[in-house]
């Protein structure tokens, strides 16, 4: 169990030091079905599980060797079985049912994400997602098949109630849209970034999707036919965003300007500045539950608190 160190603030944000306190490249933050923000602690092949107010507790791989887990998910019927992807061994983790499945994949894993009986996994150094198929009781995993992705792929966002997938390929600056039933690509959209292509949050309901640009733009493009709706200038750096659809706010840090931007999103998907807080050099990844901010500080080996519920 760690302690909290809620005592210093950094602007408006409460520091949170983690397993070490030492630098750590932190990257894809999560969010739980209960709640709870999911850490992944990169090279210390650990994943934290943070509440909104402030309890925490360490989840262990107990796979053999040194790890670095720079996603991971909580999966299974409910959320039994931690999901992840380690870019040192390059292989898939997966435990739970009291076992311990490695699968060797075919690149280096930077996303992972599951749908139905999936796990999809980015490997932008082979220019493909790999799909495999995992089962419980007992509990299997297997290699299916590869969708290639020239360019990319960075990112993942998966709706389930559409049955499609959305990735960018980052180095053609455009957005892709894939049916998961079948595996295949059935949209290609170019989009108007300054920079490349980085950071992609969702409102599915609403057929909006929201992409950070790391030259220093957040957009809102339609996932109908991909047209953009609005565009807002933000940092530079940007790279992971996060929307909080019920206060619908937009939240856009950037690792090289070292801020982050709080945007209101307008039912049209028209973007509105709030305002811009101070943040850390290289914070770059962000998630958001209940109105409360995670703003990663790779630097530190922290995340960053901020309510913003009011």
């Amino acid at each position: 169990m760690l302690a909290l160190l809620l005592a210093v603030a950094v602007g408006q944000f409460t520091p949170i030091p983690l397993s070490d306190g030492g630098a750590l490249a932190l990257d894809d933050l999560g969010v739980t079905v209960d709640g709870r923000f999911l850490i992944p602690e990169a090279e210390l092949g650990t994943v934290l599980l943070l509440a909104p107010d402030g309890g925490i507790s360490t989840m262990e791989t107990g796979a053999r060797g040194r790890r670095t887990i720079g996603s991971a998910l909580l999966g299974g019927t409910a959320g039994e079985l931690l999901i992840a992807g380690d870019r040192s061994q390059r292989d898939l983790l997966v435990v739970g049912d009291d076992r311990i499945v490695t699968v060797p994949l075919a690149g280096g894993p930077d996303y992972v994400r599951a749908t139905g009986n999936e796990i999809w996994v980015t490997e932008p150094g082979k220019d493909q997602i790999e799909i495999l198929g995992i089962t419980t009781k007992p509990l299997t995993v297997r290699p299916l098949t590869t969708i290639a992705v020239p360019g990319g792929p960075e990112t993942l966002a998966i709706d389930g109630a559409s049955g499609e997938a959305y990735t960018f390929s980052e180095e053609r600056g455009r957005l892709l849209r894939i049916d998961v039933a079948k595996h295949v690509q059935t949209a290609d959209w170019q989009l108007q970034c300054k920079g490349k292509p980085k950071g992609l949050a969702t409102s599915f309901g609403e057929g909006l999707a929201f992409v950070g640009c790391s030259g220093g733009l957040a957009l809102t493009v339609s996932l109908r036919d991909g047209h953009q709706i609005s565009k807002l200038g933000v940092g530079e750096g940007v790279d992971i965003i996060a929307f909080d659809s019920q206060r619908r706010r937009l939240y856009v840090p950037a690792g090289k300007s070292a801020n982050l931007t709080i945007a209101s999103v307008g039912h049209d998907g028209a973007l509105h500045k709030l305002r811009t807080l101070p943040t850390a050099p290289h914070a770059h990844c962000v998630a958001v539950q209940q109105g409360i901010v995670l703003v990663c500080d790779p630097v530190h080996g922290r995340v960053l608190r901020l309510d913003d519920s009011r």
